[in-house]
């Protein structure tokens, strides 16, 4: 609905449409006495991107959008989780080379490099590797649990070994006969 925003449209009547549909779409997550500030934030919200489009159509410099995460970036790109789940790396394993491509990524929004202008970066993006943060730490949990459950399940063998072997009992014969019951 934003793009059909032009100086011929009657781009209140359009918000108020898009504000609705929204409205509309989330009101079951809402209170109802929540809806009528939620509709005055939509309708800030949907002014302030128009206004945005509209510098952004004036603008003449291009805006680059990149979805492809590099690991030696570390000014345009970041880990998703950083900060969040930190280990040492000694307690992490070594990654396989195809855990490189992401899970999740959020765009990185810059300004490319021109003769006169350095790249200019907007937006940093992030990106979710599988050999990182939360999966790293998840990942050695996981290992020790393994290896608590190996454990357990040795002492059990063992135990079970010691005690079966303790319970045979051998008889022993006097060598006559059946000893009778009573004497």
């Amino acid at each position: 609905m934003l793009d059909q925003l032009d100086a011929t449209s009657d781009s209140l009547q359009l918000m108020e449409g898009l504000t609705e549909e929204v409205i509309e779409t989330v009101r079951p997550l809402l209170d109802e006495r929540q809806v009528p500030q939620f509709r005055t934030e939509l309708r800030q919200l949907f002014t302030k991107a128009a206004q945005l489009g509209k510098m952004v159509e004036r603008d003449r410099l291009p805006i680059e959008i990149s979805r492809e995460p590099s690991l030696s970036d570390s000014k345009g790109w970041r880990e998703y989780s950083q900060g969040l789940y930190e280990a040492s790396d000694s307690d992490l394993p070594s990654p396989p080379m195809e855990s490189q491509v992401p899970l999740y990524v959020t765009p990185r929004v810059y300004r490319p490099a021109t003769e006169t202008t350095p790249e200019l970066l907007i937006h940093a993006g992030s990106a979710l590797f599988p050999h990182t943060g939360i999966f790293q730490q998840s990942l050695a949990e996981w290992q020790q649990m393994k290896n608590a459950v190996r454990e357990v399940t040795k002492s059990i063998s063992k135990s079970r070994k010691l005690s079966t072997s303790s319970t045979v009992v051998t008889p022993i014969w006097s060598g006559r006969g059946l000893p009778l019951y009573g004497q």
